[in-house]
């Protein structure tokens, strides 16, 4: 279950590195919609790396 959870981060911050940076593509406002989209990715994938941590220990 938990590492089910890490790749259902991993996946999500794939869906947002997508959106996000070909939405910022699209407008003129490409600096801080794409940092935005590396922010909320990074956080994702500090997740999948925690529960794939914690997966070792349960």
């Amino acid at each position: 279950m938990i590492l089910a959870t890490g790749a259902a981060a991993a996946i999500l911050a794939l869906l947002v590195q997508v959106i996000m940076i070909r939405a910022a593509m699209r407008s003129g406002e490409a600096s801080p919609r794409a940092a935005t989209g590396y922010r909320v990715s990074a956080t994702l994938l500090v997740v999948t790396i925690i529960c794939m941590a914690v997966a070792q220990y349960v």
